[in-house]
């Protein structure tokens, strides 16, 4: 394994951020760079002792959190903030100097995969859209349909599995002591709360940190690279953003490619509607289909939930319910249901009835 260089180092300091802000510790960027210029021999031995010997100091695995709101979201919840660690300057060189490594390793022995366009030399944006267009144009040219599904990972850096990460490390097999260190990168991480109390967490990567980008390729990584896709089928990824497209001669084909589901949870705030499909008596057609379908389902599970209770959907869905109900005018018409279909005949025989035993010459008493 080649240590670190002072070239490597320096080419570090030279690409950070000169105003970027400093970890708990008030060390900037100009101060760490004053030491590495007063005693390169000295700070490179440090790096590399923490390279040959798999250890990342435990204090600069300590990070504050920078809480920045997501524009556009009801930031009285937690998801509609972007959790941001601000890191030891120290501690980013060496995230770097290993992160530039890892990705010189990966391009070199061809590990990525060819359909991940984010975080990579020479791809983006461009060159994501150049191949999803390439595909529309081949299903155009045979006379095929192209469907396109987007997925977007929610918190997809906060919920990555640490044992997971580790586990690709060793399949992967990366350098000489860059697993070990990795590791140590991951174990007794922790941040700083209001208090300056820090607390422990096992779970996700501190975004910030420029391996993160590298340690979620890898998880990504093997999405991409299922060997059970089919040839008119076709998946590529930016960063986090997942692409399927699909093509076939019709639409409907679409359908026939539905795979089964598992371990699905369908979350109702009807419990009217949970307790009609498992009522015995209840004799309506639809019910008894739902019931044949959920019969050899083990792994569906129907659960509630209190409606309005803490539920900004359903609380915005029902502030424009009520808006709705002083409108002038109905935006859309639905048709009568069977039930209202019968309440409305019913009203109108009742009507018709009195209508005519008032009218009625004969007499009123019986």
């Amino acid at each position: 394994m080649v240590d670190f260089s002072s070239d490597e180092i320096e080419a570090c300091l030279v690409t950070m951020k000169k105003k970027g802000a400093p970890g708990w510790d008030g060390w900037t960027l100009d101060i760490i760079t004053e030491i590495f210029d007063a005693g390169k021999e000295w700070f490179k031995s440090i790096l590399n002792f923490c390279l040959h010997h798999s250890v990342f100091p435990r204090r600069r695995k300590i990070a504050s959190v920078l809480l920045i709101p997501k524009e556009g979201k009801d930031l009285s919840r937690f998801e509609s903030y972007r959790p941001i660690c601000l890191l030891p300057i120290w501690r980013k060189i060496l995230d770097k100097l290993i992160t530039n490594r890892l990705v010189t390793y990966f391009e070199e022995h061809c590990l990525l995969s060819e359909r991940q366009h984010g975080f990579r030399r020479g791809r983006g944006t461009t060159t994501a859209l150049n191949k999803i267009t390439e595909f529309i144009i081949k299903a155009k040219e045979k006379r095929e349909v192209v469907c396109m599904i987007s997925f977007d990972i929610q918190n997809a850096f906060n919920f990555i599995k640490w044992n997971n990460i580790k586990r690709l490390l060793l399949r992967y097999k990366l350098l000489y002591k860059i697993p070990g260190l990795l590791i140590a990168f991951l174990s007794e991480r922790a941040i700083l709360l209001s208090r300056d109390e820090p607390w422990n967490y096992n779970v996700g990567v501190p975004q910030g940190s420029s391996l993160v980008p590298v340690l979620w390729l890898l998880v990504v990584n093997e999405v991409l690279n299922m060997t059970d896709i089919k040839q008119d089928a076709y998946i590529q990824a930016y960063a986090d953003d997942l692409v399927i497209l699909l093509r076939a001669t019709a639409l409907y084909r679409f359908k026939e490619r539905n795979h089964e589901l598992n371990d699905v949870k369908i979350v109702s705030d009807s419990r009217s509607a949970l307790m009609t499909v498992e009522s015995l008596s209840d004799n309506r057609e639809f019910i008894w289909q739902i019931k044949k379908r959920l019969k050899d389902r083990e792994d569906i599970k129907l659960m509630w939930v209190r409606a309005h209770k803490g539920e900004m959907g359903n609380e915005r869905a029902d502030l424009l319910a009520k808006k709705a109900a002083y409108r002038d005018m109905i935006d859309v018409q639905f048709t009568y249901s069977k039930v209202q279909i019968r309440n409305i005949n019913n009203k109108k025989l009742t009507e018709n009835w009195q209508c005519r035993w008032i009218q009625s010459k004969n007499g009123k008493w019986t």
